[in-house]
């Protein structure tokens, strides 16, 4: 996200919404800058996932690995334990 900018937060926020309009809900929530992807099985995920870092390559967004976690049945998502 970029710094120093007005309302960076909420430009974001409305960019990441548009580039993942059809998965929210469904497969994917977003808040900000954190991506939670979900799925019932263990391949679903891993499909899902590609195609989150595909469309995120496509817009030139990327993760930091050392902050990604992969295959966690449980997390934590905004302080809450999901």
């Amino acid at each position: 996200m970029p710094l120093g900018w007005c309302n960076a937060p909420s430009i974001f926020q409305k960019m990441m919404n548009d580039i993942f309009e059809d998965m929210l809900g469904k497969e994917v929530v977003i808040y900000i800058d954190d991506l939670l992807i979900y799925g019932e099985t263990e391949e679903e995920v891993t499909e899902i996932t590609l195609k989150v870092l595909e469309r995120l390559k496509k817009h030139k967004l990327y993760v930091k690995p050392q902050k990604c976690r992969f295959y966690k049945e449980e997390v934590e998502f905004l302080e809450a334990i999901i």
